[in-house]
């Protein structure tokens, strides 16, 4: 599951502080999946090393997933056992060194883990030239910023976006995982059933010693550590489907959880299809039901792995392409560079950070050698892919437009002695507020080249009635084409065709079984469902026409 779906597919390379906790969190539960002991105490102490590298390097609220894991070694005694024939003194005697112990451990992981704070805290302070720690500011921000700031400035999402978007990126898979609990639930009490009636009696003497003692002779049972295992998907999907702001990359973390509890509900599933055999049905009927039940797994994987396939497809096949109109900028054929080249800006940073003296490109008389050219965005501003796609002396600037009115990126200082007197410099054109501001703006008379998208479903005559310009793709006076590819027009197309890819023919097979089913016989609709199942916008990259 983790191999084929979707969500890994592009949550796995994405350039983000979501997917980088992501990564250290599935450390961390691989320790924390450990059954919880005193002699596996160190279990305890790298999953919460490795949660709070995750947390503290990547992005903060993946802290959350600790608690589970904290909790399960406080209270769980795992697969710690009591001696059989101890007294009860002695008993809570061992409670009491059992819990110290404990104790310890967890206090172990939390400061060895928390101690990375004070790397974060020198690194930020240093470069703000003031005390701070960014991952308190970022958390302040968003938590404690009053009804007036916080991230609901940004926009907000229905209760249902993060199931909508589970199953988009994880197909059957999510729905397995949002089953896990009832269907453990049901397995439970199965088992309950099954045990009262086979170990009645042998069960007397595994009662607990003493009411106020709370120590079973037994190991945990394996139900409970499975819960507690399942907790961490339910926890995250419910703090955040909470929040009126919502985003994508916030669930990365538990992207890993989504295919946990899926293969639990599906091992689940075949458990209680056996269980249920076995209570009504004969040695042959048994035999069958748990042939066919080993079936299913497979079944379940070849369904979620074609989904998965047909949901990456559409991802690349549909805006992969964009990305290639930075790669036709004329930068990328004088430059000996390569994109994505990380080396050549830690080169020139490293130089600047140790002794104070920049080297880079941005020293002034490096730039006066070089024209810097202008690379504008209007309103697609948010689908610019990275700078990395940028050659060297491009420059990245925003064009007003009336379809966003937030907020956007700025420019550092410009470095001339060192890069600590460009990071700590405090510019007054940033608010908290999301309110726009106007000094963002590049004039537009100054852009080299402009990258813009034009839905072309839309006439003219819908930009002139809302007086709105023309896309730049239109402006023929103005502007002449360099290169062009097309863009999925999401707001046009059918549901399930911008979903997933469907091939033509899959495509017509689609649309003639839903007709059928619906009892529909349209020629003329149907052919005009099967036209606008995609739909296509043109995303080009401009210069001004001489």
């Amino acid at each position: 599951m983790l191999a084929t779906s979707a969500g890994m597919y592009h949550a796995s390379v994405a350039f983000l502080p979501s997917s980088f906790s992501m990564y250290f969190v599935m450390l961390g539960s691989a320790f924390s999946f450990k059954s919880p002991s005193l002699l596996e105490s160190k279990r305890i102490v790298y999953a919460l090393q490795l949660f709070g590298i995750g947390a503290i390097f990547g992005w903060p609220y993946a802290a959350i997933i600790s608690f589970p894991a904290i909790i399960e070694e406080l209270f769980i005694r795992g697969s710690d056992q009591i001696p059989g024939r101890a007294k009860v003194d002695v008993l809570m005697q061992v409670l009491r060194k059992w819990r110290v112990r404990r104790i310890n451990s967890v206090l172990r992981g939390v400061i060895s883990g928390a101690s990375l704070l004070l790397v974060v805290g020198a690194v930020d302070s240093y470069y703000y030239d003031r005390i701070t720690l960014s991952l308190w500011n970022a958390v302040k921000y968003n938590l404690f910023g009053g009804s007036k700031r916080g991230p609901d400035l940004y926009g907000t999402e229905p209760w249902t976006y993060y199931f909508a978007n589970g199953f988009i990126n994880f197909n059957i898979v999510f729905v397995f995982a949002l089953l896990s609990l009832p269907l453990w639930g049901c397995q439970y009490v199965l088992w309950r059933i099954l045990d009262k009636i086979s170990t009645r009696k042998s069960r007397k003497k595994h009662r607990v010693i003493d009411e106020y003692l709370p120590v079973r002779r037994e190991p945990t049972h394996p139900h409970m550590l499975l819960l507690i295992r399942m907790i961490p998907f339910y926890l995250v999907l419910a703090i955040f489907t909470l929040q009126p702001h919502k985003e994508e990359r916030f669930l990365y973390i538990i992207y890993p959880y989504i295919c946990f509890n899926g293969a639990v509900s599906l091992h689940l599933v075949r458990s209680l299809f056996n269980e249920v055999a076995v209570i009504l049905g004969s040695g042959g009927f048994i035999r069958s039901t748990v042939a066919t039940s080993g079936k299913l797994n497979w079944l379940f994987l070849t369904i979620s792995t074609v989904l998965s396939t047909m949901r990456i497809f559409a991802l690349f096949h549909y805006y992969s392409r964009a990305a290639s109109l930075f790669m036709a900028l004329p930068g990328f054929a004088d430059t000996p560079n390569v994109p994505m080249d990380f080396s050549v800006s830690l080169k020139a940073l490293l130089p600047s950070t140790i002794s104070g003296i920049d080297h880079s490109l941005h020293n002034p008389s490096e730039l006066e050698k070089s024209k810097i050219t202008n690379v504008c965005i209007g309103k697609e501003w948010h689908r610019f892919p990275s700078h990395y796609f940028m050659p060297h002396n491009y420059h990245l600037r925003f064009l007003q437009t009336p379809a966003f009115k937030g907020q956007l990126p700025g420019d550092f200082l410009p470095v001339t002695n060192s890069l600590r007197e460009s990071t700590s410099h405090i510019q007054k054109t940033f608010n908290d507020m999301n309110r726009e501001e106007p000094s963002h703006y590049w004039k537009e008379s100054k852009c080299d080249y402009v990258v813009d998208i034009d839905w072309t479903a839309i006439p003219d005559s819908v930009y002139h009635e809302k007086s709105e310009p023309l896309p730049y793709a239109r402006q023929t006076g103005k502007w002449e084409k360099v290169r062009c590819a097309p863009y999925l027009d999401k707001d046009r197309s059918k549901a399930l065709g911008r979903v997933f890819y469907t091939p033509e023919k899959a495509k017509v097979f689609i649309v003639k079984l839903k007709n059928w089913f619906l009892g529909r016989k349209d020629p003329e609709k149907e052919a005009e469902e099967l036209d606008t199942w995609i739909q296509w916008g043109e995303a080009c990259l401009l210069k001004p026409k001489k």
